[in-house]
């Protein structure tokens, strides 16, 4: 689909009638690129429709069927929307995309920041060796504070939204209180860890973490009834995961976005 006046073509997809509903006040992360874009249906939305940003042919191909698949494993998570019960592990598998995004000094994407000065123009705004030294240092200490009393209910309003959206790509509306419990704790130490190998990095250390280790087991799956029911997770691409952070600057997770 190719709107007239724009030279990039536009995905659309109607809203299946029977998650309509359950769809409303939803705000969907959809795999575009190396990013995402954010489509939050409401009640006179019938279909999803964003820019593929591209003029390519082959890429927008790509693109369309990217999102394609992705709304799919939402429409079909939100019509199972009986609560899933995870595992420690399988919580821990989530929390580890997060980790090695953020922890990823190399190809983490990073926004740049302008500034401008009369009569110069705009130039990037760089940091010196001292200031990100002093940055991540900021932020372990800021991170530890968010978890220092170890109860998972406090760290919903810092991860609640990047639990919900990052369960619904995985084709999971919801997950029993435990879980969450579980997915909360895992994704605060995710984030932990990945921040300390920010700073370590930012002081000069670039040797392998050996704490990354520990993400290395298998993505969630399914379970109901008491039976577990393997389901392939949905991959998400490296640099895209970030994306869930929506608005972030570099090593400033803003909770509200995640």
């Amino acid at each position: 689909m190719r709107r007239d006046e724009s030279r990039f073509p536009f995905f659309a997809q109607r809203i299946p009638a029977d998650v309509r509903r359950k769809a409303v006040g939803l705000k969907l992360a959809i795999p575009l690129g190396d990013s995402f874009v954010f489509v939050t249906p409401t009640e006179g939305t019938q279909a999803v429709r964003f820019s593929l940003r591209t003029a390519e042919p082959s890429e927008a191909k790509r693109r369309h069927a990217l999102a394609a698949a992705s709304l799919a494993t939402v429409w079909e998570a939100l019509r199972n929307d009986s609560p899933v019960r995870l595992t420690h592990r399988q919580a821990t598998a989530l929390a580890g995309e997060l980790y090695r995004v953020w922890a990823d000094s190399e190809s983490l994407a990073r926004s740049v920041a302008m500034v401008h000065t009369p009569g110069e123009g705009w130039a990037p705004d760089t940091e010196s060796q001292d200031e990100q030294e002093a940055h991540w240092a900021a932020v372990v200490a800021m991170w530890a504070r968010v978890g220092e009393d170890g109860e998972p209910q406090k760290l919903e309003k810092q991860l609640g939204a990047i639990v919900d959206r990052l369960l619904l790509t995985k084709g999971i509306r919801r997950v029993d209180s435990e879980s969450r419990a579980l997915l909360l704790t895992a994704f605060w130490m995710a984030l932990r860890d990945a921040f300390v190998s920010r700073q370590r990095n930012a002081d000069g250390d670039y040797s392998p973490d050996p704490k990354a280790a520990r993400f290395r087991v298998a993505g969630p799956g399914r379970c109901a009834e008491g039976k577990a029911k393997a389901r392939r997770p949905q991959e998400l691409p490296h640099r895209a995961s970030r994306g869930l952070v929506e608005g972030s600057q570099a090593g400033r997770p803003q909770a509200e976005h995640l």
